[in-house]
């Protein structure tokens, strides 16, 4: 596999493949580093014996292997056929209309809660039991 090649995954990773160091007739030492809007990750993986043997000179059984390994990477794509990056909303958010509600609600209750606890030890202290 030549220096610095990149392949793409159907779930929207982009792999890039360090230099393969061989131990011919042993296994290859596979690096490369994965990234996509989620993070970027160093990976390292060893294929020997019948990985090591099935691999001949295939580039394609490299990025298969690969993401057989990882299997939330998807499959390898050209770049053609990776998808685009969908954004979802996110309703947990507390941007959301409906969580800053409930937010002010759970905050006037405990300012409630509060003025209700000085009263009582208000009262307390008044009478001389605190």
């Amino acid at each position: 596999m030549a220096s610095n090649s990149v392949f793409h995954t159907t779930n929207g990773w982009e792999i890039h493949l360090f230099p393969i160091q061989i131990e011919i007739g042993l296994k290859a030492y596979i690096k490369c580093i994965q990234m996509s809007s989620m993070g970027m990750y160093q990976k390292e993986y060893i294929l020997e014996n019948d990985d090591y043997n099935n691999w001949g000179s295939d580039d394609d059984y490299i990025k298969n292997y690969i993401c057989n390994k990882e299997t939330y990477l998807g499959r390898p794509c050209n770049v053609e056929e990776k998808p685009t990056t969908v954004l979802l909303q996110d309703d947990r958010s507390v941007h959301n209309e409906a969580d800053i509600q409930r937010i002010q609600t759970l905050q006037e209750q405990l300012d409630a809660q509060a003025a209700k606890l000085k009263t009582i030890t208000d009262m307390l202290i008044g009478k001389g039991l605190v």
